[in-house]
């Protein structure tokens, strides 16, 4: 699997980066680690990615037997496309392979951020029969998080297709497509009563043009829920955006303190937290 493969960037592993010393030597016994721990590995363009229940085992062994430097990965400002330059398609490919194993590992994380929005949404008193947007829906937690919290009407999209397979086979969602967020949404003006996004702004750069997408698709006196993590706030310019929004009468905006991101999660747990925001749009 990796012969010939000449890696000039850092290993992602899981939600860890891996700066290689000197990858002669240590990508043959990649494999042997692969099958000995159970971590699933692939390359997705010039990064090789792995992922399984047993990262922090097969992180170990690297360490005793690799010249390998570690850093976390929430310690870094930009998140994972800006710092690897990774196309969407190199992220699909990445969400494509951790979808079999995606719910179980972010629940051992103590993940709640769907249940979070889902809650925040209610807060605001949508009307549960209205058609909500799960922007960014994944294997469709976040999904489950909305019909639990009443809403019957939600559509879900996301640009991973192994992700909205699963996603689709919960039957929580109206209907489920492949969409990608950084670019215009295949939806008229005003069409959903709200929406909702739940994790997802970690992966997009320009802030901005998402989250005017998303105050186009949603109706006069409408509302938007999403979620940043603490380390990638002021990176993204968030306060900045959301001041220019509001400048522009488009919305007004209002964001909770730092609330636990990962709290299960060995290295993020006490170090990212995340960020609600809720986006009023007037009725005009």
């Amino acid at each position: 699997m990796f012969e010939g493969v000449t890696v000039a960037r850092p290993v992602v592993v899981a939600d860890q980066i891996l700066d290689i010393d000197d990858v002669q030597g240590s990508l043959p016994a990649l494999p042997l680690l692969r099958e000995s721990l159970g971590v699933r590995l692939m390359v997705v363009g010039s990064l090789v990615v792995a992922h399984g229940k047993r990262i922090d085992l097969w992180r170990r062994e690297l360490k005793r037997g690799f010249p390998l430097r570690f850093a976390v990965m929430a310690h870094d400002s930009e998140g994972l496309s800006a710092q690897f330059g990774a196309s969407a398609e190199q992220l699909q490919s990445l969400y494509d392979s951790w979808a079999p194993d995606y719910d179980a590992d972010v629940e051992s994380w103590g993940y709640q951020v769907p249940v979070e929005v889902a809650s925040a949404l209610m807060a605001e008193g949508v009307g549960q029969e209205h058609e909500v947007l799960d922007a960014g829906c994944g294997t469709g937690g976040s999904g489950v998080a909305l019909k639990q919290a009443g809403f019957a009407s939600v559509v879900g999209i996301d640009f991973s297709t192994e992700s909205l397979a699963r996603a689709k086979a919960r039957e929580v969602y109206e209907v489920v497509a492949a969409v990608d967020l950084t670019k215009p949404l295949p939806f008229r003006d005003h069409r959903f009563a709200a929406v909702g996004s739940a994790g997802v702004f970690t992966y997009i750069d320009d802030v901005e043009a998402t989250l005017r997408e998303l105050l186009r698709v949603t109706e006069s006196g409408g509302v938007i829920v999403f979620s940043q993590r603490t380390d990638l706030w002021e990176a993204r310019g968030c306060d900045a955006v959301l001041a220019g929004l509001e400048a522009a009468e488009l919305c007004t905006a209002e964001s909770t303190e730092p609330k636990p991101y990962l709290p299960g999660h060995p290295e993020y747990g006490d170090i990212i937290g995340v960020i609600y925001t809720t986006l009023r749009i007037p009725i005009r």
